[in-house]
C-alpha cells in the first residue's frame, strides 16, 4: 500500500511538472502565433509601403519628365518672344524716327512756304505712304501680344506642374518616413 502511495505521488508530481510545461508550452505558442502574426502585418505593410513607394517614384519620374519639357519649351519660347519683341521694338522706334523727321521736314516747309496746299498734299501722300508700315506695325505688336500671351500659358503651366512634382516629392519623402519608422527596425524579422 505504501509502494502505490509513493508511485501515486511521483505520478501526481509528474502530472504537475506536465501540467506546467503544457502551460508554459501554450504560452510560448501563443507568443510564437502573436509574433507571426506582427510578421506577417509587417511583411503586408512592408509590401505596400515598396509598392507605394515605387509607384510614387515612378509618378514623380514622369512629372519630372514632364516638368522639364515644360521648361525646356518655356525657355525656347521665352527666347524666340523676346528676341521677336526685340525686333518689333527697333522697327518701332525707326518708324518713330521718320515719323519725327517727316514732322520736323513738315514743319521746316511750313515756315519756309508757308501753308501751301501743293506742299500740304505731298506732305499727306507722305504721310499715306508711312501708313501701311503702321498697320504692319500693329499687326506685329498684335503677334507680339499673342506670343507674351502663350508665354503666359506656358509659365502657369510650369508653375502647376513645378507644384505638382513638389507635392509628389513630399509624398515620396513621407513613404521613405514610414518606412524608416515602422517597417526597417523589423527588417531581421522579414528575412525570409
Amino acid at each position: 500500500m505504501a509502494i502505490y502511495d509513493i508511485v501515486k505521488a511521483i505520478y501526481g508530481i509528474l502530472k504537475a511538472i506536465y501540467d506546467i510545461v503544457k502551460a508554459i508550452y501554450d504560452i510560448v505558442k501563443a507568443i510564437y502565433d502573436i509574433v507571426k502574426a506582427i510578421y506577417g502585418i509587417l511583411k503586408a505593410i512592408n509590401g505596400i509601403v515598396e509598392a507605394t513607394n515605387y509607384i510614387v517614384k515612378a509618378i514623380n519620374s514622369i512629372f519630372r519628365a514632364i516638368y522639364g519639357i515644360v521648361e525646356a519649351i518655356s525657355g525656347f519660347e521665352n527666347g524666340i518672344v523676346h528676341s521677336i519683341y526685340g525686333i518689333f521694338n527697333t522697327t518701332n522706334e525707326i518708324f518713330k524716327a521718320i515719323y519725327g523727321i517727316v514732322k520736323v521736314i513738315h514743319s521746316i516747309l511750313e515756315a519756309i512756304f508757308g501753308n501751301f496746299d501743293a506742299i500740304q498734299c505731298h506732305i499727306m501722300e507722305f504721310m499715306a505712304f508711312l501708313m501701311p508700315y503702321y498697320a504692319i506695325y500693329g499687326i506685329f505688336n498684335a503677334i507680339c501680344d499673342i506670343f507674351n500671351t502663350i508665354y503666359g500659358i506656358f509659365n502657369t503651366i510650369y508653375g502647376i506642374v513645378d507644384a505638382i512634382y513638389g507635392i509628389f516629392n513630399t509624398i515620396y519623402g513621407l513613404f521613405n518616413v514610414i518606412q524608416g519608422i515602422f517597417v526597417m527596425p523589423f527588417m531581421p524579422m522579414l528575412w525570409p
